[in-house]
């Protein structure tokens, strides 16, 4: 079952975790790397919502890693930037979330990935 349904639709957020949590052991069993970062970045989510911050943080800096480890995986690694970018202004530091917009927006033009540039 997909996470994104529970988190989404049905707003189960603990369930949303579960089935991630099975989901990302899935994929790393059939070395789906990027799948395997948005799980972790899916999850990373649902923590926040679930007010779980250093969750949160493990998941999206695991996807942080594992993107700037996966060859073509640098629209993914945006995206983890983001997501710590998220985490760290509902945590209240500011000037965390501003250095991760700042890297995410230098591998955006790096990669040349005009989305991740917000264009």
């Amino acid at each position: 079952m997909d996470p994104e349904y529970f988190a989404n639709k049905l707003r189960d957020f603990q369930k949303a975790v579960d089935y991630g949590d099975q989901a990302l052991e899935m994929a790393k069993q059939k070395n789906d790397k990027s799948k395997q970062v948005h799980l972790l970045n899916i999850l990373g989510e649902t923590c926040l919502r679930l007010e779980e911050m250093e969750k949160a943080l493990d998941y999206f800096e695991n996807g942080l890693d594992l993107a700037q480890r996966t060859k073509g995986g640098h629209p993914l690694e945006t995206e983890s930037t983001k997501k710590l970018s998220e985490l760290a202004v509902k945590s209240g530091d500011m000037s965390k979330a501003l250095v991760y917009l700042e890297n995410g927006l230098l591998s955006a033009r790096k990669n040349k990935n005009k989305q991740g540039e917000g264009r």
